[in-house]
């Protein structure tokens, strides 16, 4: 994170106080004290005045890294000590609007280091997030607004590994010059060689001991090319963690309805009714003499008794149509299966994995 100076000016409020609360205590020493609530609505605007990039609320698309709650911050390390984020009840791939909760620790600036102790405070500030989808997340895009697409997250965190490599490669000449610092002046002088004249030289100088007769021998050494070990270690790279995303592929059946369709529509139907009618026959021929008059049936029958045949008549009941009858059919229907989603697989994120074998949940 950048080291920042937004605390100057904000902490002018809380020094007052806290060097009012420190004059009723021991003089000359600033004491943690419970705080009324005005001290502590100052605390928190200063402590949150020293932070910069945490938003209102969060707009985001869903499935992003929970990373982007604290990505985005900017605060000097000298007076925030400590930024947690609970974001247990967020739901990353589900839309809605949630609550993670930031607990923020600060400490007080000292005066005097030998007489003061240094005053800390601990604050937690709510913070709505919306998890939106990708199609929400542009349209409020075009519309001004500031929501973050993971697409955007992870070009973000790309652009901030690539600047890490560059910052070394900055600050490495410095740490090159220091280290040359520390070797002697002499360490990168060469003896001077000289030609090989056929006489051999000793490397040591005796001097006889008369008290027991023994030559003690003694290396030279060049007093002006001793060379102190380097003792300072080589401390290992830090270690960033390259979060990838891991899923798991889940299988959805189809999902369908049954409804029914229409057969044939309703129709009305016209049935003929029939009735007995009663007609008179003739006993000699068959003839239906019903509808003659009686002078005509008269004549008929004698024609036949002059012939020697029967003669007369009967009665006899037949069926006839005497009406039609209307009979209503309703509608007749049938039931079959829509499919209204086909079967497909979705992958599921289930959490981050580092290549150095780090995890954590999404």
């Amino acid at each position: 994170m950048k080291k920042t100076n937004y605390w100057t000016a904000a902490m002018a409020a809380v020094l007052l106080f806290s060097g009012c609360a420190a004059a009723q205590n021991t003089p000359g020493a600033i004491k943690t004290t419970p705080m009324v609530k005005e001290s502590a609505e100052t605390s928190k605007k200063a402590v949150l005045s020293a932070i910069k990039g945490m938003k209102e609320k969060f707009k985001v698309e869903q499935g992003i890294d929970p990373e982007v709650l604290t990505h985005y911050l900017e605060y000097d390390k000298e007076i925030i000590k400590e930024v947690k984020v609970d974001d247990s009840k967020v739901q990353w791939d589900k839309p809605g609007t949630y609550e993670a909760i930031y607990t923020i620790q600060a400490n007080f600036p000292q005066e005097d280091k030998k007489d003061r102790e240094q005053a800390s405070v601990e604050i937690t500030e709510k913070v709505p997030v919306q998890i939106m989808t990708p199609e929400e997340v542009e349209e409020d895009k075009k519309t001004g607004g500031d929501a973050i697409s993971k697409e955007d997250f992870e070009e973000d965190k790309t652009e901030e590994e690539t600047k890490k490599p560059e910052q070394s490669e900055v600050a490495k000449p410095e740490e090159d010059k220091k280290e040359e610092e520390s070797k002697p002046a002499d360490e990168d002088k060469k003896p001077e060689t000289k030609p090989d004249t056929g006489e051999s030289k000793p490397s040591t100088s005796t001097k006889p001991d008369t008290n027991n007769g023994t030559t003690d021998s003694k290396p030279t050494t060049n007093a002006g090319t001793t060379t102190k070990p380097n003792t300072t270690p080589n401390k290992p790279a830090a270690h960033t963690h390259n979060w990838e995303a891991q899923y798991k592929t889940v299988q959805h059946a189809e999902i369908g309805h049954n409804e029914q369709y229409v057969i044939r529509e309703a129709w009305t139907e016209y049935v003929p009714n029939y009735g007995l009618d009663e007609r008179m026959i003739c006993s000699g021929c068959g003839a239906d003499i019903t509808d003659w008059s009686e002078d005509q049936r008269d004549s008929h029958a004698e024609q036949h008794l002059f012939a020697g045949e029967k003669s007369g008549w009967y009665s006899d009941f037949i069926q006839i149509q005497i009406g039609t009858i209307s009979v209503e059919h309703p509608a007749e229907y049938g039931t079959r299966y829509v499919v209204d989603k086909p079967a497909w697989t979705e992958k599921v994120l289930t959490g981050y994995k580092c290549s150095c074998g780090a995890t954590k949940n999404r």
